[in-house]
């Protein structure tokens, strides 16, 4: 495989620890995390991540800066899903991105159905105080009435940052 093709890491569970993957490079593409519902793999998202330094992270608050350890870039997202939850005509995806209190919305792809592609790019803060740095990634489909939930799935990002708050 030449080193312009991308891989795509297929993922036994539900949760995925990023660390071994982006030790070396601070960069992880093509990511497959697998999103359940009720137990049961109903498909799975992909993402690029990109881990970003204190000095790329786009923050110049002295007291941020204190506590930042630096960010996750998450760029290029897209679905397989195998549950369809429209009865007649096809899903309109989007995706929800919620790490603690932080939550982020992609566009909903209206019509796409069972493989949405996500141009948008989000920029997560890590930051020391954290104990827990799990981003949990549900797709949705949204209705007149209430979105219908396709299934989530979780990524943690503790493994991107070592004690030092450098990549380990």
């Amino acid at each position: 495989m030449n080193s312009t093709e991308k891989k795509e890491l297929e993922l036994g569970s539900g949760t995925f620890d990023a660390k071994d993957i982006i030790a070396k490079t601070g960069h992880s593409r093509g990511i497959s995390v697998p999103i359940s519902l009720q137990g049961k793999v109903v498909g799975k998202v992909f993402v690029d991540l990109e881990y970003r330094l204190l000095e790329q992270a786009g923050t110049t608050e002295l007291d941020e800066l204190k506590k930042l350890q630096g960010s996750v870039l998450i760029t290029n997202m897209k679905a397989k899903l195998t549950r369809d939850t429209e009865v007649v005509g096809k899903m309109d995806p989007y995706a929800r991105l919620k790490m603690r209190e932080l939550v982020y919305k992609t566009a909903i792809q209206e019509g796409i159905g069972k493989e949405p592609i996500w141009k948008e790019s989000f920029e997560i803060g890590l930051y020391s105080y954290m104990k827990e740095k799990i981003l949990e990634v549900t797709v949705l489909d949204e209705d007149v009435d209430s979105d219908d939930i396709v299934g989530t799935g979780t990524i943690d990002l503790a493994g991107f940052i070592g004690k030092s708050g450098n990549i380990e």
